[in-house]
């Protein structure tokens, strides 16, 4: 995970924690069909990190 992500808050807390929630859903499924890792799971862990110097549970 990069630590120099630029963290900006542009929605509400608990709409970034559902959005997130989607990503890991999409990515376990992902994961049960796909050898390779999918390319947005650099993003995911990004907005996850994001989420969680929010103050969010991730």
């Amino acid at each position: 995970m990069s630590k120099t992500v630029d963290c900006e808050v542009t929605m509400p807390l608990e709409v970034a924690q559902a959005a997130l929630a989607v990503m890991k859903k999409v990515f376990m499924d992902w994961d049960v069909l796909n050898e390779k890792p999918p390319e947005f799971l650099r993003h995911m862990q990004d907005f996850a990190y994001c989420v969680e110097r929010a103050g969010g549970e991730v």
